[in-house]
């Protein structure tokens, strides 16, 4: 197991506090291009330029297109509950119509 170092404060450590003086308020620290996580073969890919192979890049397209399947599977049944809610609302506003009506005559009689 790797434990982590403890954090010392700005206080306990002179060279740190000395160096946030120096830097300008609101500057953003400059990072090395390495140090950011992106190397040279994060940034190859679909959107980045050439690195993956035809079979990667077929297989992605597959992933792609099954989950794009799925995606409209999904709309097509959310479409298809909300046509039947509607229409069940509508159906309990004209029963309920009805059966006021049917009411209030039976209470005029």
């Amino acid at each position: 197991m790797i434990r982590k170092k403890p954090r010392q404060s700005a206080a306990s450590d002179p060279e740190d506090a000395a160096g946030k003086q120096e830097a300008r308020p609101g500057a953003t620290p400059e990072v090395p291009p390495e140090a950011d996580g992106d190397t040279v073969a994060d940034r190859e890919g679909p959107l980045h330029g050439p690195g993956l192979s035809e079979e990667a890049e077929n297989h992605e397209a597959a992933a792609i297109s099954d989950e794009i399947r799925d995606q409209l599977q999904e709309l097509e049944d959310l479409k298809e509950r909300h046509l039947r809610l509607a229409a069940e609302f509508e159906n309990y506003r004209k029963r309920t119509r009805r059966e006021l009506a049917e009411a209030g005559e039976r209470g005029q009689a």
